[in-house]
């Protein structure tokens, strides 16, 4: 089998005979299965398993022995788990970046494995030393730790200084920072809904504060309007920028309803299977929304959803998520969505971005209400191939105006190409606060590691309250503050799965939610206690730094308030902040989706002959107003000073008609 894969690559004939020992030595592995059961097998099964025998023996060659990172193109095929006892996963459905993935939580193996690879290969220059653009097409940086990773808003704004093909303008010029800051300032507002912690604003904030330092003059932060978001620990974070910006903040995305169909809204409620069906025809025709609700940041029912420039929201992704019941347009929680969409259709903001899991029905909900007045795009990105070593698939849908806009320069899958990065650091680097420098500086007010013992041994259900089961989980003492249950699924997944770090709420064999060799699975919201056998859990900070929060003592703009959580506090519980953080949307692929509507995006503009005549035909009219108002002022003057000469009754006193 190696002659013949020699044949088919020539390159390991130059690779030494370390890495042809290593070959044989693998190949005799996989070799002792096959000769035990092909006793038993028939010649065209024997020659079956062969062939597949064969196939798995040139991947392992392959990853042991390439000292070249593959284009990401080709990186499809299906590569092994460290973990003996599982066979690896079929390739059931490639994105459009190239990437394959596969139906069982596994995504982004293939990308992540190009960063393993990465780092096997020699640096032959300083800047791949240095790991800056080496190896990646398009200059994308390949991270090689967290540090590093923080710095995304940086490395995706150089990607847009240096004009990259694509981001240009219809007279050829490259786009640079001031082409950005005045896209930018012409949005001027946006407001959100599903606003969760509002992982939205801190994009934008940290996008500005970027740009100001880049450029030396402060950008101005687009004006947020209003926020919809129905969680109450949620609408305490929101509070704060509320009051800050001055933006009003919903209580409930269905509070929108009108009052006169409440009937049909409890009916659907209770039997959600034809909501759409029900429901599309008022929607259509503007009957089934109002605008305005009770304000929580102005106390006042006269507060409205207005207009904004771009508007982003992420929708319950329950109904259509593989974690949750799995009855699409079925389920009851449709009708948040279907009110958020009745108010795109009443409000049309320019730029519109929603974001959900990828069996979200684009076509059967955004293109039957909407196609008719927004060109709509959508592209599947994961957080691993913006440089984080953690998985999260999500599908990013965006929706264009089509009066108000021209036609794009550059679409969303293409130019999210340009801003991937490779990973090439541990997932165990996510667990930063364990450090003793750390401790005090995360999102809970003290010693958060403390806090998160104390919130865990105040469970009735820990061990730390049941006297018999000490002594069992008496070696740790975040072993001690977990349940019974817990500990029994921390237990399976350390037999199990060694190294990884796992869900404790989840059964190991049965719903394991677990780490990879490379990266951390995807975060929920019933995430609950993650541990590893080596590390305690994974703390409110960390999971906060999985989604991008500028929360890590490291960041540079540490300094600057730039979320909710850089601002201590009181009532901020660990537990909550996780609940939060598993219904977030990650930063970095919202900021690229916002450079996606601000680069190539371009507004419909009047030519300059046009606009100088819109300008005299306002200049005319303030003019003819203006003299307008004097005439009436005068002529009123002179009927008062009439009425005034006229000479009064004579059974009435003379009086000073000047003092008058």
């Amino acid at each position: 089998v190696y002659e013949k894969y020699e044949d088919v690559n020539p390159a390991l004939k130059a690779t030494g005979t370390q890495s042809q020992t290593a070959s044989v030595s693998v190949l005799e592995q996989l070799r002792m299965p096959v000769k035990s059961t092909q006793e038993s097998q028939t010649p065209a099964a024997a020659a079956a398993s062969e062939h597949m025998q064969m196939q798995q023996c040139q991947t392992q060659v392959e990853s042991q022995t390439s000292t070249v990172l593959e284009p990401l193109q080709t990186q499809t095929q299906s590569l092994p788990d460290r973990q003996p006892e599982q066979a690896p996963t079929p390739i059931t459905q490639l994105d459009d970046t190239g990437c394959s993935f596969s139906t069982d939580n596994d995504l982004g193996r293939q990308f992540a494995a190009a960063a393993a690879a990465s780092a096997m290969a020699a640096p032959t220059s300083a800047s791949a030393a240095s790991g800056s653009c080496s190896g990646r097409r398009g200059g994308r940086k390949i991270v090689n730790s967290l540090q590093e990773a923080l710095q995304y808003a940086d490395d995706f704004l150089s990607v847009v200084d240096e004009g990259y093909e694509g981001i240009c303008t219809s007279d050829g010029r490259d786009f640079g920072l001031e082409e950005l800051v005045n896209a930018l300032e012409q949005q001027g507002t946006m407001s959100t809904s599903f606003s969760g912690i509002e992982s939205v604003h801190a994009e934008v904030k940290i996008l500005c504060e970027k740009l100001s330092r880049k450029l030396g003059r402060e950008v101005a932060v687009p004006e947020l309007l209003f926020m919809i978001e129905w969680g109450a620990e949620n609408q305490e974070e929101l509070m704060i920028i509320a009051k800050k910006e001055g933006a009003c903040l919903f209580s409930d995305q269905s509070g929108f309803w009108r009052p006169e169909i409440k009937a049909e809204i409890d009916a659907v409620y209770r039997q959600p299977d034809f909501a759409v069906e029900i429901l599309a025809p008022l929607i259509a025709e503007k009957k089934a929304i109002q605008l305005n609700q009770y304000c929580l940041t102005h106390k006042s029912h006269r507060c409205k959803q207005r207009c904004a420039k771009r508007h982003v929201a992420g929708t319950d992704c329950r109904p259509f998520s593989g974690q949750g019941a799995q009855l699409a347009m079925r389920d009851r929680l449709i009708i948040h969505t279907l009110n958020c969409i009745a108010c795109r259709l009443e409000i049309q903001e320019d730029d519109v971005t929603l974001e959900n899991v990828g069996n979200f029905p684009v076509q059967e909900l955004l293109g039957c209400f909407l196609g008719h007045i927004y060109h709509i795009e959508a592209s599947l990105q994961d957080a691993l191939h913006f440089g984080w070593a953690n998985a999260r698939l999500r599908l990013i849908m965006r929706l264009r105006h089509k009066v108000k806009y021209m036609a794009q320069i550059s679409p969303l899958s293409a130019f999210c190409k340009r801003f991937h990065r490779a990973v090439n650091y541990s997932w165990r680097e996510f667990f930063w606060i364990h450090k003793k420098s750390y401790r005090l500086q995360g999102v809970i007010s003290g010693d958060e590691l403390q806090a998160e013992l104390s919130w865990a041994r105040g469970r009735p259900e820990s061990l730390h309250n049941k006297k018999d089961q000490q002594e069992r989980s008496s070696g740790s003492n975040f072993l001690g503050a977990l349940t019974q249950h817990e500990f029994n699924n921390w237990g399976s997944y350390v037999a199990a799965f060694p190294g990884m770090a796992g869900q404790l709420n989840q059964h190991a064999f049965k719903h394991s939610q677990k780490s990879h060799d490379l990266y951390l699975h995807t975060l929920i919201r019933n995430m609950g206690l993650i541990f590893c056998d080596s590390i305690p859990e994974l703390t409110a900070s960390e999971a906060l730094v999985c989604q991008g929060f500028p929360v890590h003592p490291e960041f540079s703009s540490r300094s600057s308030v730039l979320c909710s959580f850089n601002v201590k506090r009181v009532g901020r519980t660990c537990a909550a902040v996780r609940h939060q953080v598993g219904n977030a949307m990650f930063i970095p692929k919202i900021l690229v989706a916002h450079l996606h509507g601000l680069l190539s995006w371009k507004p419909h503009k009047l030519p300059d002959l046009m606009s100088n005549l819109a300008l005299a035909n306002r200049m005319k009219k303030k003019a003819e107003q203006q003299s307008r108002q004097q005439q009436q002022k005068q002529q009123g003057g002179k009927r008062r000073r009439l009425i005034v000469k006229q000479a009064p009754p004579h059974n009435l006193p003379r009086v000073n008609t000047k003092s008058q």
